[in-house]
């Protein structure tokens, strides 16, 4: 019986000015067993959008972009036949940025919201995986409608 520790370290800090928001999250890790939990040492999550007010003031509005990054680790491999994971140590994945742009209107209760994800999807590395032969997402339009019906 073995026991596996993953040691995580995260810092979060956000930063306004007037209608300029910056948030950020840094994140670090490491198993006790890399030769059975495959992670990236560090991660990374950043929002920067503006928000205002509009439509004499009842509507709120940010617009922005999401960055997400990890440095490269010899992410698990996926067997679609059995529908599991398992170990490689041939190749590295990671250390590229995943850029979301986006658009939301928030109206007292609703949200309505268009996003374009991976807007960077072949600028600077020809493809990009989450595991091995399995690609993230290539760039697309989500657009949507949130609706709070209770507090």
């Amino acid at each position: 019986n073995r026991k596996i520790i993953v040691d995580k370290l995260s810092i979060k800090k956000d930063f306004k000015l007037s209608i300029i928001h910056l948030e950020n999250t840094l994140s670090l890790q490491k198993a006790s067993e890399t030769s059975v939990v495959a992670l990236p040492l560090f991660s990374s999550y950043h929002s920067f959008y503006l928000e205002q007010m509009v439509f004499k003031k009842v509507m709120k509005l940010r617009y922005g972009f999401d960055l997400r990054f990890n440095t490269s680790y010899f992410a698990n491999n996926y067997m679609h036949a059995t529908g599991m994971y398992y170990l490689q140590d041939q190749v590295k994945l990671g250390d590229y940025p995943v850029v979301d742009f986006f658009v939301s209107a928030y109206l007292k209760r609703a949200k309505i919201f268009f996003k374009v994800i991976h807007i960077n999807q072949g600028l600077s590395k020809e493809g990009y995986y989450l595991t091995q032969k399995y690609p993230i997402e290539k760039r697309a339009f989500q657009l949507g409608v949130s609706w709070n019906f209770f507090d």
